[in-house]
């Protein structure tokens, strides 16, 4: 940014002062719940005030350059399969209920266990891929964020398989040396004792 501001500078055509000052007007207009007097109660409120402020800054459906908007291809995936049905909800295309999303997933669960019965990698992928968007649509639906949602059932699994392998240590074991039934009774004893 500093190169690119002086090399601006140096043609005359703006200088890294004027950055600074664009870059510090555009967050007081985009976040005037800290630098004016709007007042947000939630992250979810905070989500509809950024898709109105983007939406009333820009022609329908468009960008300030005139290209339509589109939602970042760079974004965690189900984050950006959340954003994807939001926009598509607010275009009129969305289930009505979290019911008739569950029931989605569970389609998905179903075509997905056809896929691995007929065994074709590709189609497995593709049917995987379809159950991960689908749940991504529930947890909207749910106005829970997928992406906190799965890191905190990661933290779970991380702490119960945690516990798992300090039982077996306290054996002087390891988990690839313990059955699958020991790793099931390990599993619901982690559960019981850690949550």
């Amino acid at each position: 940014m500093v190169f690119q501001s002086r090399i601006a500078e140096e043609r005359g055509l703006f200088g890294l002062e004027d950055v600074a000052a664009t870059i510090g007007a555009k967050l007081e207009r985009r976040h005037p719940h800290v630098f004016g007097e709007a007042t947000v109660r939630s992250a979810a409120e905070q989500s509809v005030a950024w898709e109105q402020h983007k939406a009333a800054a820009a022609p329908r459906g468009r960008s300030r350059r005139g290209r339509a908007r589109r939602i970042a291809l760079g974004l965690l995936a189900l984050t950006r399969a959340a954003k994807l049905g939001r926009r598509a909800g607010a275009a009129g295309f969305d289930w009505a209920r979290a019911a008739d999303v569950l029931q989605k997933v569970e389609e998905e669960c179903r075509e997905l266990r056809s896929a691995l019965a007929a065994g074709e990698a590709a189609q497995v992928r593709e049917e995987l891929g379809d159950l991960l968007f689908s749940v991504a649509q529930l947890a909207r639906h749910l106005e829970a964020d997928p992406e906190e949602a799965l890191r905190s059932a990661s933290a779970k699994f991380e702490r119960r398989f945690r516990h798992m392998e300090h039982l077996l240590a306290g054996q002087g074991r390891h988990p690839r040396n313990a059955t699958p039934d020991e790793l099931e009774a390990l599993w619901a004893q982690a559960k019981r004792e850690i949550g």
